[in-house]
């Protein structure tokens, strides 16, 4: 499977409970069932033209980080054996995803009090987002199939962990970037590395287990968060791990500390370093492509190529 333009699908953190959320508005529900254990029930949402629309993820606090999960099925004929591909259009505060599967099978799962009806196994996306940076959440049918959606919001557990910012292993420019702590109003300066050309590469050695967190904002950014979009490029040991697509908001607490230009909010990105040593390239994107045999990516259109992207990276490792 294509990698490119695979969102946040990183498991070395802990996750608690996954509890259920309902879309809002009256919509229609439906139970499946499991064949070989009828007291597995499962209530799902018929997506219809109108779509799915959610507001609301539960009782959180704006500084925990939650994985928004959705399990989308289609409902076929009991007797139909044939693989099914389908697609459908997710809107996280106002940016839109087309997501598409195929290969989808029968499942040992079918739909309760409806006779001859079965469903497929489930096309599976998720998203890891800070709960405070949550607005709106839509779901949309871009065809004529039949599809239910389960969607489910757990908290990301971070605790255990010991963070420390790596270095990179040739020796970099550094920028200092000052932000201002609202609440005390003192200065923090934080070091970052600047990415400028396309041709530009960041490297940075790493032994696993653990994970990695990249943190990057765009200089100069446009009090217009719709045109502040932009990508990064991330390779483990000369082979992709993906394309990572950012939208992002003129920062009024923090800027450049030796000329005062101001910069973006900062967005990241997490991976999982497997065992041993492995080395990852960091650079910015190119604009979107298309994969006609899995989408599983924003929106074709071109990202932000001009500004200077700032990275800092982390490891996470368990105590």
């Amino acid at each position: 499977m294509n990698l490119l333009y695979k969102l946040l699908f990183f498991t070395f953190f802990g996750l608690l409970m996954a509890k259920p959320i309902s879309p809002i508005d009256n919509e229609k529900s439906v139970l499946i069932t499991n064949l070989d254990n009828k007291n597995k029930n499962y209530k799902y949402y018929e997506l219809d033209k109108s779509g799915l629309k959610y507001s609301d993820l539960g009782n959180f606090s704006g500084e925990d980080s939650v994985r928004v999960k959705f399990y989308i099925r289609e409902i076929i004929p009991s007797d139909k054996g044939s693989k099914q591909k389908f697609k459908v259009d997710l809107d996280i505060n106002g940016n839109n995803k087309r997501i598409s599967y195929k290969d989808k099978k029968k499942s040992k799962y079918t739909l309760k009090n409806r006779p001859g009806w079965s469903v497929t196994d489930p096309g599976i996306w998720y998203l890891d987002i800070m709960y405070r940076e949550f607005q709106n959440l839509s779901i949309n049918r871009v065809s004529s199939e039949k599809l239910i959606v389960r969607t489910v919001v757990e908290k990301i557990d971070r605790s255990g962990l010991t963070a420390r910012t790596i270095e990179t292993i040739n020796d970099e420019k550094k920028y200092k970037i000052d932000t201002k702590i609202q609440k005390s109003e003192k200065l923090i300066s934080r070091k970052w590395y600047k990415i400028i050309e396309n041709s530009d590469k960041l490297k940075f050695e790493v032994v696993g287990p653990t994970s990695i967190r990249v943190f990057s904002r765009i200089g100069s950014p446009s009090s217009n968060s719709n045109v502040n979009n932009y990508s990064l490029f991330i390779k483990e040991d000369g082979l992709d791990v993906g394309t990572f697509y950012f939208t992002t908001d003129l920062s009024s607490l923090s800027n450049l500390h030796d000329t005062g230009e101001k910069v973006s909010k900062w967005r990241t990105c997490w991976i999982n370093v497997p065992k041993g040593k492995h080395y990852y390239t960091v650079s910015k994107g190119i604009s979107s492509l298309k994969d006609p045999e899995f989408q599983a990516n924003l929106q074709d259109e071109i990202y932000n190529a001009d500004n200077p992207i700032f990275i800092r990276v982390k490891r996470y490792d368990k105590n």
